[in-house]
């Protein structure tokens, strides 16, 4: 992929994404690779490059801009920290019309998930390993003190949770990366903290189910961390049995962009 930049403005380009930035506004361009889960590429076939940009599509909440060029899908932003005049309207749009891409799948390689330990009384599992496309990859694990019974990627796991006792644990831990840049460290640590379980969380009409949340971003994939307790407050007892399935979690390595 290359583009030109404006004078005075700096850019990047990595894992299926392009940024420019300057005069206050960035333009940033995503790449998109049809999944078995997400075939369709209509919206990317309804404009032609190149494509151009206006004053409207700097203050849209979402981009309407998106394309197929040599095979390749991409969806196009644009934002400006304040009102863009005419001149860097019209830099971003020369920007965007110097996009190239070459013909070609640069991406590929197996995404393996987290693996947690089988000890007794524990229920553990994993889905497929995943796919590293131009938009990223994920892949999910858990560990739970009754029998699974959902979709690896169903959150909250609600037939699961609906069997757990008032001293189970479901740890649900999901590794992800994203082609656009992640900003922060993460939230919450995974040292987990039962004054941070909460139950007034979304879809939960149960006033006994907690849920513990963290998040951290890595070089390789970020880590996205869900305990659910079988009580509002859990007892030390399992909150230490959960501590200590979560810091026996393997992690793998995920190949590079």
């Amino acid at each position: 992929m290359s583009l030109t930049l404006p004078a005075g403005w700096h850019g990047r380009i990595s894992h299926g994404y392009v940024a420019a930035r300057g005069d206050h506004a960035t333009l940033e361009l995503s790449e998109w690779q049809p999944s078995p889960e997400e075939r369709s590429v209509s919206w990317f076939l309804r404009r032609k490059p190149p494509l151009h940009v206006n004053a409207r599509d700097f203050t849209a909440t979402e981009s309407s801009l998106a394309f197929a060029l040599n095979g390749r899908y991409f969806a196009v932003f644009v934002h400006a920290s304040k009102r863009p005049k005419a001149a860097v309207i019209s830099r971003a749009d020369k920007a965007l019309a110097s996009f190239h891409a070459r013909r070609g799948n640069f991406y590929g390689g197996n995404l393996l998930p987290a693996s947690f330990p089988s000890g007794a009384g524990w229920h553990v599992g994993t889905s497929k390993p995943g796919t590293l496309r131009a938009q990223g990859g994920q892949t999910e694990s858990w560990a739970a003190t009754t029998p699974y019974r959902d979709a690896s990627n169903q959150l909250p796991p609600w037939r699961t949770l609906a069997r757990l006792r008032p001293d189970g644990v479901l740890l649900w831990l999901g590794l992800s990366r994203s082609n656009k840049p992640v900003g922060g460290g993460g939230w919450n640590s995974f040292r987990i903290d039962a004054r941070k379980a909460f139950v007034n969380f979304e879809g939960n009409a149960s006033s006994r189910i907690s849920l513990y949340r963290a998040y951290r971003h890595g070089a390789g994939f970020d880590e996205d961390l869900w305990v659910f307790f079988g009580r509002p407050h859990p007892r030390p007892s399992v909150v230490a049995r959960a501590q200590a399935e979560l810091d026996s979690v393997k992690l793998p390595s995920w190949p590079r962009g």
